[in-house]
């Protein structure tokens, strides 16, 4: 596996962790769920993945 996969895999694993946590809270549920909505994402999990992994890799966030 390349340097450049490891990274990419490292960060994958971060954003899955920092969603599972943030899934805890109702609040941020809500958020997610709404996210998913619009992002077309089958679920509250998928959206805060695709939100966490996005900030891990480029600062920005998905609004």
């Amino acid at each position: 596996m390349s340097e450049k996969q490891k990274t990419a895999q490292q960060q994958f694993s971060e954003a899955v962790a920092m969603a599972k946590q943030a899934l805890q809270k109702e609040s941020e549920r809500q958020k997610f769920e709404k996210l998913a909505k619009k992002l077309k994402k089958a679920s509250a999990y998928g959206a805060a993945i695709s939100y966490y992994y996005k900030q891990i890799r480029t600062g920005e966030s998905i609004n």
